[in-house]
């Protein structure tokens, strides 16, 4: 894989984590909102956040970073690489919103990890 390819993945990984942490942030946040005037007067406060529209700036330029390293890495090497969301999301989500993580779900990530390494080295 090249520095490029590289560095687009990395983009498209850490630019979806924070679109997705930040999303959760301010859903929490409203969820008062919800419960008291609706889910139509969640969803305008949502749509209204400038936080929730940064995250979807941030899905964004997620898209295009992906596009990019489409360009330069292939296919299946770029794939396995953007399954470390399914790692990054729990852990964080543990660190920043004390959500709990169970040994199942630490057995599915170091799994995910395994698999990952599985797969690159599988490549020669």
């Amino acid at each position: 894989m090249n520095a490029s390819g590289l560095i687009y993945l990395t983009a498209n990984v850490l630019l979806s984590l924070a679109g997705t942490l930040a999303l959760k942030w301010r859903a929490t946040a409203h969820s008062d909102v919800a419960s008291d005037k609706g889910r139509l007067a969640y969803l305008a406060s949502m749509f209204l956040d400038p936080w929730v529209i940064l995250s979807l700036g941030a899905s964004v330029l997620a898209m295009l970073a992906w596009m990019s390293a489409l360009e330069r890495v292939e296919l299946s090497r770029a794939f396995a690489f953007t399954a470390l969301i399914y790692v990054l999301v729990p852990v964080s989500s543990w660190l920043l919103f004390s959500e709990r993580i169970t040994l199942l779900q630490v057995l599915g990530i170091t799994l995910i990890v395994g698999g990952i390494v599985i797969a690159e080295l599988g490549r020669g």
